[in-house]
């Protein structure tokens, strides 16, 4: 049977180029990274979202750390407090 021994920094090189080529598509610097933090983020504004679950897919021990990775989409904040204001004024949406 043949040995294979897989080549890390050939592949890391690739990543890298990949990431340089959709950079410059983009106009803006892209990084594994970031993608983290998309996901991150996505993954909370599903209506069944779950913290503790983005926690453990990211591997972070701490929720703190967690939360430094969701970005707020300030459009869905506003109307979050616009809709829980409403219920407490009486106001109507």
């Amino acid at each position: 049977m043949a040995s294979y021994q897989y080549d890390h920094d050939k592949e890391r090189q690739h990543i890298r180029s990949f990431f340089n080529r959709l950079s410059k598509e983009c106009g803006f610097a892209v990084s594994p990274h970031r993608f983290r933090h998309t996901l991150a983020t996505e993954l909370m504004k599903a209506p069944d979202r779950n913290l503790q679950l983005v926690r453990c897919l990211l591997g972070h021990r701490s929720l703190a750390t967690t939360l430094e990775y969701i970005d707020i989409d300030m459009e869905i904040a506003s109307k979050t407090l616009e809709n829980e204001l409403a219920i407490y004024l009486d106001i109507s949406v």
